[in-house]
């Protein structure tokens, strides 16, 4: 029989990648009966099946296979960041990086429309002319603030996420992730406060949000689908389960860091854990547990 450890790894690489069992089974060339009874554990799967599902599945075969370590498929990173390519190798890179993330403090700090070239220059230690050696425009480096951001909550999400298996553990520590908390958290709330409020009038800056907001929806449902299939979230639709919940942490998250008069972590967080008991997790599951 299929061990479980293999069959949990494929389900869980299978909702990291937002796929279904059918599109899985035709990608990997598999039939779909064979894929389902595999994962069920009545049947095993062979090498070269697993091979063509970890290609599928952009997993390495080890990890698939429970040979490598207990490290779950990582999040995909955004396709909108510029960090994740050549743009930041080698010593001219690493000055661009340098000059970008004192932009991004500065952006978090005094707001998106009240930095100029020669603060960042200042900042960053460098001059303007060399501010404007690596970037065409203060538009362009004020938006790479942007994909920075968004780049820095992958990062922190795939680091946080990386040992954990559990479905419902890995929306528990999704929800410590987004709330605002004192510190860089704080400075990234600013930063995606201008983010709303920018992309609601300028069509860049929407394609950027939608992109990153879209890859903080699809974790949280992943999270929720993989709970739903150890059983310990409610059936349902988890794409609708996940736009409630992120809704919900990001609304409370948005009067927490505007200091509503009352809202505090604690009972930010005490709220969001009385929506999942309501909503998400199975009524025989406890909650997650964990508080600020």
């Amino acid at each position: 029989m299929l061990t479980a450890p293999v069959a949990d790894r494929v389900r869980l690489a299978l909702a990291d990648r937002e796929m279904t069992q059918r599109e899985l089974a035709d990608a990997a060339e598999l039939e779909v009966t064979k894929l389902s009874k595999a994962l069920g554990g009545t049947r095993r799967f062979s090498i070269e099946e697993l091979r063509r599902l970890a290609e599928v599945l952009e997993v390495d075969l080890r990890w698939l296979t429970g040979d490598g370590d207990d490290r779950p498929p990582a999040i995909a990173p955004s396709g909108l960041s510029a960090l994740s390519g050549d743009l930041y190798a080698g010593p001219a890179g690493e000055r661009r990086l340098v000059i970008v993330r004192a932009a991004w403090r500065l952006v978090a700090e005094r707001g998106y429309s009240r930095v100029e070239v020669a603060d960042v220059a200042d900042r960053a230690g460098v001059s303007p002319s060399q501010v404007q050696e690596h970037f065409e425009s203060r538009r362009a480096l004020l938006d790479e603030t942007l994909r920075l951001a968004a780049l820095q909550a992958y990062e922190r999400q795939s680091t946080a996420l990386a040992d954990v298996a559990d479905g419902v553990e890995r929306l528990d520590r999704l929800i410590d992730l987004q709330l605002p908390r004192s510190g860089t958290l704080d400075l990234e709330w600013s930063i995606w406060l201008q983010v709303w409020a920018q992309a609601a009038i300028d069509p860049t800056i929407q394609a950027l949000h939608a992109e990153a907001y879209s890859r903080w929806l699809h974790t949280v449902r992943a999270a929720i689908e993989l709970g739903q299939q150890q059983g310990s979230c409610r059936t349902g639709d988890a794409e609708e389960m996940a736009a409630r919940l992120t809704a919900l942490v990001d609304g409370l998250g948005l009067q927490l860091v505007t200091g509503r008069p009352g809202r505090t972590l604690a009972t930010t967080r005490a709220a969001v854990d009385d929506h999942l008991r309501a909503h998400v997790l199975d009524p025989d599951q406890p909650t997650t547990g964990r508080k600020p």
